[in-house]
């Protein structure tokens, strides 16, 4: 009986965290896009070298947020870049679970080993591609589920 109250508080403790998230705004200058970063879960790494994106990771390490711009060196278009995604070299290790793509965007994700991961990249007419990948382990994926949705609402190009 005391191990079931213990795992309901858990659980009821863990519910609530998550409602309580606060985010910060994440702005690149270089590549015009922002995110929101949960405080106190998520902290940046400092920018890249090409200040066009950042790492961010959890205290623990594991989980890791990408947020980064690049050149569309090879002028693809959405299609491909959406192929391209669906098709990583390690697809045979990947379960995708949900894909979705827009005229300018597109979002994938799913499971790699015992984690989810989650993509959505912008492809904007700029010729920057704006990325955001996510990924957390699946024994947290009720926290992090609701982190990453707000994470993806949140993410913008500046001239939208």
């Amino acid at each position: 009986m005391l191990k079931h109250l213990l795992l309901i508080g858990l659980l009821f403790s863990g519910t609530c965290a998550a409602k309580d998230i606060t985010y910060s705004t994440y702005e690149n200058g270089a590549a015009e896009y922002s995110v929101a970063i949960p405080d106190g879960i998520l902290y940046g790494q400092g920018e890249s070298g090409n200040h066009m994106g950042q790492v961010f990771k959890s205290e623990d390490m594991d989980a890791v947020l990408f947020t980064y711009g690049e050149g569309n060196i090879d002028d693809k278009g959405i299609d491909a870049l959406f192929f391209d995604a669906l098709h990583p070299d390690d697809k045979a290790e990947r379960v995708f679970v949900y894909q979705a793509k827009g005229d300018d965007w597109f979002v994938v994700t799913g499971f790699y080993k015992q984690e989810v991961f989650y993509q959505k990249t912008l492809v904007k007419k700029d010729s920057l591609l704006k990325t955001i990948y996510f990924t957390y382990p699946k024994a947290k994926k009720a926290l992090y589920d609701k982190i990453t949705s707000h994470i993806a609402k949140s993410f913008k190009n500046w001239y939208e």
